[in-house]
């Protein structure tokens, strides 16, 4: 009787393993990537063979991404997160929806008519691509050996398109990666007050460097490991500024940006992680000047190289 019972309970345990419910050495790798997209955010998450792609760049960007993933044979993409309306985290993603499958498009709800948001909606619309909005509580399922949890926006908006940016935290076993969008210092305080365990193994800066982000309070409570700032060099911003760097530098954490090193991949286990960067061409500015005449009339466009380049 013992026999046939241990049997049983190995047939189970095997058919558990093979399902996936059981990971097989508990060490899975996970990659995120920045993409040097000059004065902009783009982020891509693989784990398996699972993909999100958490905002898209400046509109001159979206070639550049399309072409990272087709030389790494990457069809389509399950999820697109646009962490809030901005140009610079929005204006690629068209392109990117056009020519990948996605299996859902996420944002904060946030309205922002801009021809450049209306274009991606009418994208989203044309491809029949499913659309969903999401809060604060809210997961996103990407592959079971993560959980990807929703920190902002809450239910009511904030008047700053910043601060209503998506925030996500990534949970791979014991490794925690944050994902900040563009929110400012009052979302930061918000999550500081909510008493979340905020520390983190990596940290997506907040407003590309901006000083009205990455406060110090905040930055002591996350105290990451590896900081990503993605931004253009010589920007007309300034950014980074030196307050954030300066936090940054005080917690110990290894500043890594697009300006500098390029293109950036962290790929993290249980034991390591590990960083690599690529130094690719600068976004083109081979624009199609006749698609950029709707998007460049808006106050957000006036500095879009496109824009710029196309004299429109």
């Amino acid at each position: 009787m013992r026999s046939q019972f241990l049997i049983i309970a190995g047939i189970i345990f095997l058919f558990t393993l093979s399902s996936g419910c059981i990971a097989s050495d508990g060490n899975t790798q996970l990659n995120l990537t920045f993409f040097d997209v000059g004065q902009g955010d783009a982020c891509l998450v693989q784990i398996h063979n699972k993909t999100m792609l958490v905002d898209a760049g400046p509109y001159e960007a979206g070639p550049g991404i399309i072409d990272w993933l087709k030389t790494r044979n990457i069809t389509s993409l399950d999820v697109v997160v646009a962490t809030h309306p901005h140009s610079d985290h929005i204006g690629g993603m068209p392109t990117v929806l056009k020519q990948e499958k996605t299996g859902i498009f996420i944002d904060a709800g946030d309205s922002h008519t801009t021809p450049t948001y209306e274009v991606l909606l009418k994208t989203i619309e044309k491809f029949k691509i499913p659309y969903r909005v999401v809060h604060e509580g809210d997961q996103i399922d990407l592959d079971p050996a993560v959980t990807i949890s929703v920190l902002n926006p809450g239910f009511t908006y904030s008047g700053d398109l910043n601060d209503n940016s998506i925030v996500l935290e990534i949970n791979s076993g014991d490794r925690k990666f944050l994902l900040m969008g563009d929110a400012g210092i009052p979302v930061e305080d918000k999550l500081l007050k909510e008493g979340r365990d905020l520390k983190a193994d990596l940290l997506k800066v907040g407003h590309h460097g901006s000083r009205h982000s990455s406060g110090r309070r905040f930055i002591e409570a996350v105290s990451p490991e590896i900081a990503i700032i993605s931004l253009e060099a010589g920007n007309e911003y300034g950014f980074p500024q030196k307050d954030p760097v300066k936090y940054l530098t005080d917690a110990g954490s290894q500043i890594y940006r697009t300006d500098q090193e390029g293109t950036i991949t962290v790929t993290a286990d249980q034991k390591n992680l590990i960083v690599k960067s690529e130094k690719t061409s600068s976004p083109s500015t081979d624009c199609n000047c006749s698609q950029m005449q709707g998007v460049c009339k808006s106050q957000e466009s006036r500095s879009n190289s496109c824009c710029l380049s196309c004299g429109v």
